[in-house]
């Protein structure tokens, strides 16, 4: 069974932030820290408002929870936060609203202020929805609450 940690949002984004308390446009997503596989965990179970056709999850919001879990992976790992400089994403398969899904970013190197990384998206079943690379600058002006 692994450990998981469940991170705190950050204050107003849009992917995690608590559309509650801060931003009501917010996905409201909970990710959580895999401490043995070094792995961000995000389940997801999106609903129509996430739609781009019916019934279909809009590429954007695939690619913006993919980038969070990315970034969440560069800071757990580095202890500083990132910002995104380049990502490429395929899309395997439709991903669907009303279906139960999992996001997972990791870090595969780190080189300086780069930092290499990957994320999927599964369906219940372990197929691979959608995959993902991303180069992250740490960027120290960046503290997860602001720029400065």
């Amino acid at each position: 069974m692994p450990m998981l940690e469940k991170l705190e949002s950050s204050r107003g984004c849009f992917v995690c932030g608590n559309p509650e308390l801060e931003n009501p446009r917010s996905l409201g997503v909970v990710i959580f820290w895999d401490t043995d596989k070094k792995t961000t965990v995000i389940p997801i179970h999106p609903d129509n408002t996430w739609n781009g056709y019916p019934g279909v999850v809009h590429g954007g919001i695939i690619a913006a929870v993919m980038d969070d879990a990315m970034a969440w992976s560069v800071f757990k790992t580095s202890g500083k936060w990132g910002v995104t400089a380049k990502m490429s994403l395929r899309y395997r398969k439709a991903m669907k609203t009303g279906v139960e899904y999992t996001v997972k970013g990791k870090v595969t190197s780190i080189t300086g202020k780069k930092v290499a990384t990957e994320s999927v998206i599964f369906d219940y079943e372990g197929n691979k929805i959608a995959e993902s690379n991303a180069l992250f600058i740490l960027n120290p002006n960046v503290n997860g609450d602001e720029v400065e």
